[in-house]
């Protein structure tokens, strides 16, 4: 493996470590804050990441095809892409609905 391929499989294993980092661990993170701010128990706020990691769970057969057609690299930018539009629209919800 050359310098670079090494270099670009540290960058890519940094960006999912991240990535997955403020996808996922971000609910522990300010599930106390969610739960003083808003009207809603700590049993309704967990189900919105519980919906969400069953709802990757069900994909996942499929991405697994997109990557075996040669879509990998496409899925990885777009997922990551619509991950951090999710997450920042996330700030703006109001209703438990769209939690």
């Amino acid at each position: 493996m050359s310098r670079d391929e090494k270099l670009g499989v540290w960058a890519l294993a940094i960006g999912q470590t991240l990535g997955f980092a403020s996808l996922i661990y971000i609910f522990g993170a300010i599930l106390l804050s969610l739960e003083a701010g808003s009207d809603w128990g700590r049993a309704q706020l967990a189900l919105g990441p519980t919906l969400g990691l069953l709802v990757s769970a069900a994909l996942a057969p499929l991405s697994g095809r997109l990557v075996d057609r040669g879509f990998g690299g496409a899925l990885l930018g777009g997922a990551a892409a619509l991950g951090a539009i999710c997450l920042i629209l996330l700030s703006q919800v109001d209703y438990l609905a769209l939690w």
